[in-house]
């Protein structure tokens, strides 16, 4: 990485959009129409001349609320994934999940 950049709210909406779209290919139905009970993270990079965002996933339980979401990168093993996505190529390039317990409503 050489650098950090703000994602913009007009990108964080293009990438929801391509995300929704990978996401049928890489996980359940069930995963992805609760896609509501996640909440996500989009970091900025670049690397190798790029413009690169990491996207952090996680169940919105256990005490997350949406400013601690925006102030700290939250680290939750239980049911999140992650995912990086080239802007350039407009292709996700990494993608990780770490299933846990299954989510409770």
């Amino acid at each position: 990485m050489t650098g950090f950049w703000q994602v913009s709210p007009a990108e964080v909406a293009s990438i929801d959009r391509a995300l929704l779209a990978f996401l049928r290919q890489k996980m359940s139905e069930a995963v992805v129409l609760d896609l509501e009970r996640y909440g996500r993270q989009y970091l900025g990079f670049l690397r190798g001349g790029g413009r690169h965002v990491f996207i952090h996933a996680f169940p919105q339980f256990g005490g997350v609320t949406p400013s601690s979401a925006e102030t700290h990168v939250l680290r939750v093993c239980d049911n999140s994934w992650e995912a990086e996505y080239d802007l350039g190529t407009q292709q996700f390039t990494k993608f990780g999940l770490d299933q846990g317990p299954p989510l409770h409503p």
